[in-house]
């Protein structure tokens, strides 16, 4: 048995010098281990360290820190751990990262290293309070459920390099200007914290310089926005606010946001969407659900493809509002609508192209139109499960040109009279038989 003994430096880098000496082809590396390489440890209480032996072949060789390297960063670095994933790319576990100095073995290329910062008890993070000698190296910053009550001004920003920073379920109830000069983040997760409110700057960056991409605050104590809240975002694609207790949102919110495309507002206490939707022209897909609502002007939001209005108070529909608009998915399940029409059909006429999801289930309709279908003539899903309808004038379906399925199951009074049947040839009608009704036998 051999005893090797190599420098911490040397032991960062799967691909050090002690390890090409006995390997000339880098390993692959799972979990810290070179693939093929099988390791058994035993304990050596004279050092307070784990040994490990490297099987290679027929020989046995003695490692007294280990490729992994798991007991000295152990033993001399505060209870941090190092994990390597492959040719420079590294995984640091701390609850204090500022008591940590690795080396790297990267002559080519910098280091990528994800950062966890877990069980920090500290509840004021001060500015650059957990500085440390790889700030600039560190791409991924996951701090998770610690003990965090308030981020001060420049907590974080010494972080220059990172894009990706992962704050959730902490329990953060202030907001300093942590993240001044971050220009390099495209993600940031401030979920299920406890915010009330983001004051004037906290999310501001520099103009034409801020790359960040998603911005997630939902689930937190948030009651108003205004444009002031954020500043210079014109990259966000993903806003995430849903799980607040939001009424309002300033006239000008959105007017930093042109080039949003997702927006979840669901699960607030918004009874109207009184800010200005205009500046929304990019946007794809708009969640409303579970507020209070009873009406919304989404006229201005010329990409819409998908908006959810479920678990509302909506009681009527300008149903007219849908023609110009690209939709693919129209969810108005859940609330108090009682008849589908279209007040001008004249100036809607056959409106829908793309194949449309219409969700509207669990609400009190007892009418259905047939102007309805001069804006939705072409649809895949209509559900009108869970709603009043006794029947079906004739011709309440000649506008549609393509009803693939069509739900109108738990309408206890219905009757579908043999003329709609032959008029929806194509269609998978489901519920067509409610229990009042005899299904006829087929035989």
């Amino acid at each position: 048995m051999v005893n090797i003994s190599m420098d911490f430096s040397a032991k960062l880098c799967p691909q050090s010098s002690a390890i090409r000496a006995l390997q000339p082809k880098p390993p692959d590396v799972h979990d810290g281990h070179p693939e093929g390489w099988t390791f058994s440890a035993k304990n050596d209480t004279s050092r307070k360290c784990e040994t490990q032996h490297l099987t290679l072949g027929n020989s046995k060789i003695q490692f007294i820190v280990g490729i992994a390297v798991t007991c000295l960063a152990q033993r001399l670095y505060a209870g941090c751990t190092l994990r390597s994933d492959g040719p420079c790319f590294y995984t640091v576990t701390c609850s204090d990262p500022s008591t940590f100095r690795p080396a790297y073995d990267c002559s080519h290329v910098d280091p990528y290293v994800t950062l966890h910062i877990k069980q920090s008890s500290v509840h004021s993070v001060t500015a650059k309070h957990f500085i440390t000698e790889f700030d600039s190296f560190v791409r991924i910053l996951s701090a998770i459920g610690n003990e965090w009550h308030y981020l001060q001004n420049e907590a974080l920003s010494n972080f220059k390099n990172v894009l990706y920073m992962d704050l959730s379920e902490n329990h953060i109830k202030i907001l300093g200007n942590a993240f001044n000069g971050l220009e390099q983040m495209d993600s940031l997760n401030l979920s299920r914290n406890h915010i009330a409110t983001i004051k004037p700057g906290v999310l501001q960056f520099s103009e034409n310089k801020s790359r960040l991409y998603m911005l997630d605050l939902s689930y937190n104590l948030l009651t108003h926005l205004s444009e002031e809240s954020f500043v210079n975002l014109y990259n966000l694609r993903s806003l995430y606010l849903q799980g607040n207790k939001l009424n309002t949102l300033g006239d000008r919110f959105f007017a930093n946001f042109k080039h949003l495309s997702y927006l979840n507002l669901c699960c607030n206490d918004m009874e109207a969407l009184r800010t200005n939707l205009k500046y929304l022209k990019l946007l794809k897909e708009l969640n409303l659900s579970h507020n209070r609502l009873k009406k919304v002007d989404i006229t201005k939001l010329k990409s819409l493809e998908t908006i959810n209005l479920s678990h509302n108070d909506i009681e009527d529909i300008y149903f007219e509002d849908f023609k110009q608009l690209p939709l693919q998915c129209l969810d108005v399940s859940f609330n108090k609508l009682q008849k589908l029409y279209v007040a001008d059909s004249a100036e809607a006429g056959n409106a829908s192209k793309p194949l449309v999801k219409l969700y509207l289930d669990n609400n009190h309709i007892s009418y259905v139109d047939e102007t309805f279908f001069t804006v939705f003539s072409y649809i895949a899903i209509l559900n009108l499960g869970y709603n009043n309808i006794a029947g079906f004038k004739a011709d309440t379906f000649r506008y549609v040109e393509v009803l693939n399925i069509l739900i109108v199951s738990k309408n206890s009074k219905l009757h579908l009279t043999d003329d709609i049947i032959i008029e929806l040839p194509q269609t998978l009608i489901l519920g067509k038989y409610p229990p009042s009704q005899t299904r006829p036998r087929t035989w």
